[in-house]
This record gives structure tokens, C-alpha cells and sequence, in this order.
């Protein structure tokens, strides 16, 4: 892939991570009686991957419109997905020489944008009192699973995403 190229396979590829990700969650968690939330994050996985090598101002506008796809799809609010989801993927940038440094920058930084994007997410909803949760609750029953999961998926999908975005 050229360096200015941007792909137009990504929004479709992204809107179907997106159901993907709604299904795993769920199931996930099903497997577990709901005693923990494994919130599956693989749009944001291959959004860290977009940009290391994509243009920024195109994902940085998928990413806005992704925002709205989750606010529509699961709060019926607009803001708080559109938001922090766009403020992730241009603190990505932002790091850009930092995170891509190596593959370990790149998990780390997976795992500190994943934490800061659940913190985000769950000070914005108890802030509008759309959630009542206790910070017990939180990370060992949802913030941990949550990032253990995707840390999986991380590994995973490394090598297929790694040729893609090359």
C-alpha cells in the first residue's frame, strides 16, 4: 500500500468488525453468565493498525462516523462513542513516533488505549448517570476480561493485519 493510498475497503471491513464485535461481547460474556464483560474491541485493533500506515484525516473521519454508528447502535445517545473514538484514533497519531516504534510500543500502546478508552467511556457515563457501577466491578469484572481479550485478538490477527497495512 502506497503511503497517501487510502483504502476503501476499511469503512465495510470496519462496519462488519464493528457487528463482530457486538457478537463476541456478547457470546463472551453469555459463556460466563454475565459474572464478567469481555467487551471486544477489534475496530479499534485495526484502527491502531490504520494508523500506523493510512492518512490521517480519512481515519480520523471514519473513526467520527464509527462513533456515530456505536452511538446509534447501542446508547441511542450521540456523543460519547463519536467522541472518545475519534480522540483515540487521533491520540494515535498524535504518538505516531512513539507507538510504532516495534510491535511491543504497539501492544503497549494497545493496552493504554484500550484502558483510557474504557475510563473515558465510563467517566462520560456515570457523569450523565446512564451507568451505576463500582470500580471494583469495573476492573476485575470488566476492565481486566476486557483487556485480556483483545490482547488475544492482538496476537491473533497481528500477522494478518500487519500484511494488510503494510
Amino acid at each position: 500500500m502506497r503511503d497517501k493510498e487510502f483504502p476503501f475497503y476499511l469503512p465495510p471491513i470496519l462496519l462488519v468488525l464493528m457487528l463482530v464485535d457486538t457478537h463476541l461481547t456478547a457470546f463472551l460474556s453469555n459463556l460466563s453468565d454475565y459474572h464478567y464483560v469481555w467487551n471486544v474491541h477489534l475496530v479499534l485493533i485495526v484502527l491502531l493498525w490504520a494508523a500506523y500506515s493510512l492518512p490521517k484525516w480519512p481515519v480520523v473521519a471514519l473513526s467520527f462516523v464509527l462513533g456515530l454508528f456505536y452511538d446509534c447502535y447501542y446508547l441511542g445517545i450521540v456523543g460519547i462513542y463519536t467522541v472518545s473514538l475519534t480522540v483515540m484514533v487521533w491520540l494515535m497519531y498524535v504518538l505516531h513516533n512513539v507507538i510504532y516504534q516495534n510491535l511491543y510500543t504497539m501492544f503497549f500502546a494497545l493496552v493504554i488505549f484500550l484502558t483510557s478508552y474504557e475510563v473515558v467511556l465510563l467517566l462520560v457515563q456515570l457523569l450523565f448517570k446512564l451507568s451505576t457501577t463500582t470500580s471494583v466491578f469495573f476492573i476485575s469484572r470488566y476492565l481486566a476480561p476486557t483487556l485480556l481479550v483483545n490482547i488475544i485478538l492482538f496476537s491473533i490477527t497481528l500477522f494478518p493485519l500487519k500484511r494488510l497495512f503494510k
